[in-house]
């Protein structure tokens, strides 16, 4: 048996685990699926994965609940690791590294478990220190190590700690939210029905430094309002200041700085024209994977993942970086009208669908279960 962990299963993560895990290909051997009570209920997989919905710390209403919470789920999966015995348990995020770094050091010695680690954002500049320093010893501790692109890799791979690490590459699929029956903000659907006829841009997502939010509302703040014909979306959780947002909403942009709900983000992704990503740092991203699956253009920072999608694709513009590369592929489509038409006429989509194959990411990681397999069958002998 195996244990499929994921903390943060919810949202473009639930979408993550649900495309992976129905396409791994293990003989019919059974998976636990350790996930978040927020696990939407539309997703469902055959009999041989068995979904336990058992973390609850995002309801918790202060940090110190949030972690007797987590503690809890691992107690949990501890109870049904010393019953079922599984071979391998894979994890995806690591929520508290501190204590899952020593969740992993007991259920390895007490119970002779192979550790698998999918490393979705490492190294992050993101995590404090102390956080960073066992996020690092949890990773030089697992057996096997994925990562989602050659950037990733050659990132770890230059910290002489990880030479001798077996880290694979495992493909991030392309993924596509459906519509659900929960409701829609009046706000968001009535400024795409004003906007029927006209262009509009959109950031979906977290706000932050790293994802160079700043970096988009400042070249925003330089374009003339006469630009009637362009319009931007900023959605997400953004904890933008509401002064500021005051100032940028006017009759061409729209704020909406609250949890998206899964239609909602459908919604944004069905009827936009072009996806925002002027990100700082990237190690893959689940916003570039479901604008490719909802065919949408996108306008991403130089980065080497985004750089060889959208060169490989025709998928939309690559600018470097700065307020001004960024305001300047906007004005340039602003002016343009025909730009738009002609870059989705190219747009190679099915070459995004072999690039980002979950068959392709089921493939690896199945093979990753297998070669631990192997090697503990080998050791038996």
């Amino acid at each position: 048996m195996i244990f499929f962990v994921n903390p943060q299963s919810y949202f473009s993560l639930a979408e993550y685990d649900f495309n992976l895990l129905k396409n791994l290909n293990l003989n019919k051997e059974k998976v636990r699926y350790f996930c978040s009570i927020n696990l939407p209920d539309r997703i469902t997989f055959s009999n041989e994965i068995i979904v336990c919905k058992i973390f609850n710390y995002s309801k918790a209403k202060n940090s110190l609940f949030k972690l007797l919470s987590y503690l809890y789920s691992l107690f949990l999966i501890t109870l049904d690791i010393n019953k079922d015995r599984p071979e391998i348990i894979h994890l995806q995020w690591l929520k508290f590294p501190p204590i899952d770094y020593f969740f992993l050091i007991f259920c390895k010695i007490f119970f002779n478990v192979r550790i698998v680690l999918t490393a979705h954002n490492f190294p992050s500049k993101k995590l404090h220190k102390f956080f960073f320093f066992f996020e690092k010893k949890s990773f030089l501790y697992a057996d096997k190590l994925i990562v989602h692109n050659h950037e990733a890799f050659n990132k770890i791979r230059n910290d002489k700690k990880f030479m001798s690490k077996e880290i694979f590459i495992q493909p991030h699929g392309l993924f596509k939210f459906d519509e659900t029956n929960e409701p829609i903000s009046e706000d968001i659907s009535e400024f795409f029905k004003v906007k029927r006829n006209s262009l509009v841009m959109t950031f979906i997502g977290s706000g932050g430094y790293f994802k160079g939010l700043d970096i988009l509302i400042d070249a925003w703040k330089k374009i003339n309002n006469d630009k009637k014909n362009i319009n931007l979306v900023i959605a997400g959780r953004l904890n933008l200041d509401k002064s500021l947002i005051q100032v940028l909403e006017n009759e061409t942009t729209l704020i909406i700085d609250k949890e998206l709900n899964d239609n909602e983000v459908c919604y944004l992704y069905n009827m936009t024209d072009i996806v925002i990503l002027p990100y700082r740092e990237v190690s893959q991203s689940g916003v570039l994977m479901a604008s490719f699956g909802h065919q949408k253009l996108v306008i991403c920072s130089n980065h080497r993942e985004f750089i060889d999608a959208v060169s490989l694709s025709n998928s939309g513009w690559i600018f470097d970086g700065s307020i001004e590369g960024l305001l300047e592929v906007i004005i340039r489509i602003a002016k343009e009208d025909n730009l738009v038409p002609k870059m989705r006429k190219k747009y190679d989509f099915e070459i995004l669908k072999e690039k980002y194959s979950w068959k392709k990411a089921g493939k690896v990681v199945s093979n990753i279960y297998k070669s631990l397999k192997d090697n503990e069958k080998a050791n038996q002998y």
